[in-house]
């Protein structure tokens, strides 16, 4: 964990911390063994526009791991992370999509994910297979997990303040993971031509699809011999070969690694870090625009801004006094509230109404 107690895996943790001049904040709205989006035991349901399945959760996504990732889990001999390794075993074991730079997701998981309504969160078929099913449903590679599992949450704290620098790290990491995962390829001695072809296209009409085999839960064996060359049968050597390459790697290293795209990912994570430790209002502020998820029986409304997952209740007072934040100067907007409707609204609340977009800044 950092030093706020926001918990990252083992390896990216230290990274990020020479990165920012501070640690990035605890998200304690999001909570895994007592999920945020599932109903709890009163019944209450999460301020959000449609809930989660207690045994599926966010875990319906399934990771792709990088080269190097793999290596880390499967050497990982803690009695606490057998279950997770086992899973991995069976990923690299089963075929699909495992190549040098790593284990890919079967084509059918996102045709499935893209085309069910509201199956994530939902569909037991999804769930990913590092679930274990204890203490409320735990990650099995959670010491190791990958940049979009490392940086999701359901809730922010801060709104779309904090979904915005938690979508950056994720950003960063898996352009970061893209790159090592190469380059550990590549020091390790596969082949440069068969990993060029395992690049993807930027033409997506160029891109190769995924042999049919794989529809079936199967590899072909002449795609697969032909993705790793020499190394063929070689798998868990090769990726453990890979994961050593990145133990001890600081972050100048890591820098040094990988492509310009590294470093402005980088840059970006800093700016959205330091937008994340300023709390100031802004001196105009205006209404700003949601989506209306459902009415409340006191008049008031469930509002929809950046995330159907983080819903926020407005109040009936609330909303007719909006559209005094018409971009007047912030403190004669307050003081004409105060004077003409008695109204005192705290600071800490607009901060609030600002992160989740109902009110803009100027």
């Amino acid at each position: 964990m950092t030093p706020a107690g926001q918990p990252l895996p083992d390896l990216y943790a230290p990274w990020l911390a020479a990165l920012l001049p501070a640690p990035i904040p605890l998200e304690a709205r999001a909570t895994c063994r007592e999920c945020a989006m599932c109903p709890k035991a009163d019944g209450a349901l999460p301020t959000a526009t449609y809930v989660f399945k207690p045994d599926v959760k966010c875990c319906a996504f399934l990771p792709r791991l990088p080269n190097f990732l793999v290596g880390r889990i499967l050497r990982d001999d803690d009695p606490a992370a057998a279950a997770g390794r086992r899973s991995v075993e069976a990923r690299v074991a089963a075929g699909v999509g495992v190549t040098p730079l790593g284990l890919d997701r079967p084509p059918l998981h996102d045709l499935h994910l893209r085309h069910a309504i509201d199956a994530f969160g939902n569909s037991r078929a999804l769930r990913c297979p590092h679930y274990v099913d204890e203490d409320g449903g735990l990650c099995g590679i959670w010491r190791h997990r990958e940049a979009t599992c490392a940086t999701w949450f359901c809730r922010f704290e801060r709104g779309r303040v904090g979904f915005d620098l938690w979508q950056a790290v994720k950003h960063l990491l898996a352009e970061v993971e893209r790159d090592l995962a190469l380059r550990c390829a590549l020091d390790a001695g596969v082949d440069p031509g068969l990993l060029a072809g395992l690049l993807p296209q930027e033409d997506a009409a160029a891109s190769a699809g995924r042999p049919w085999q794989e529809l079936e839960g199967a590899p072909d064996p002449g795609v697969h011999a032909a993705a790793w060359g020499a190394w063929a049968g070689r798998e868990v050597e090769l990726y453990l070969r890979c994961a050593d390459l990145v133990d001890g790697l600081g972050w100048p290293d890591v820098l040094s690694r990988c492509g310009p795209r590294v470093a402005a990912r980088a840059a970006a994570v800093q700016a959205a870090h330091a937008r994340r430790l300023d709390a100031r209002l802004p001196a105009r502020l205006r209404a700003g625009g949601f989506q209306v998820a459902a009415t409340r029986r006191d008049g008031g409304l469930r509002a929809v801004t950046y995330s159907p997952f983080d819903a926020i209740d407005l109040p009936a007072s609330l909303i007719a006094l909006l559209p005094a934040f018409d971009g007047r100067p912030t403190d004669e907007v307050l003081e004409g509230l105060r004077r003409d409707h008695g109204v005192e609204l705290d600071p800490g609340f607009l901060r609030q109404l600002l992160d989740w977009g109902v009110l803009a800044g100027e």
